[in-house]
């Protein structure tokens, strides 16, 4: 019981101080490695002041996707940072969903695409 009220506790103070994003910020990340010529595709999203024009990012015929500011500055203010793994031959666009929420809710959100099991591999 008591390892339940602290538990609770902690999960309920983060949630209290995970800022509210105006909106959300996208930008893609390219890492070339060059002892191997492959390249890593990465994409971070994150708060933004910058209400400007949004696009769907993300969206295919089975996943939603979100409305974000392409390129967009960051907001400056530091926020816990979230990594997702898309699993077995998936991509990050499948989480573009799931990124959305999280940085409405006050996080940092990076997601890469597993050379060699990706959808586009």
């Amino acid at each position: 019981m008591r390892k339940s009220l602290f538990t609770t506790a902690v999960l309920l103070a983060g949630l209290a101080t995970a800022a509210q994003a105006d909106a959300i910020g996208v930008r893609d990340i390219r890492i070339a490695d060059p002892d191997n010529g492959r390249a890593l595709s990465a994409v971070v999203w994150y708060p933004t002041p910058d209400v400007g024009k949004t696009e769907t990012v993300g969206e295919n015929p089975a996943f939603i996707g979100m409305e974000a500011v392409r390129d967009a500055a960051p907001d400056g203010k530091t926020h816990p940072l979230v990594v997702l793994s898309h699993g077995y031959s998936g991509s990050w666009r499948n989480l573009s969903w799931l990124a959305g929420d999280l940085v409405a809710r006050g996080y940092i959100v990076a997601a890469t695409d597993h050379p060699g099991t990706t959808t586009f591999d």
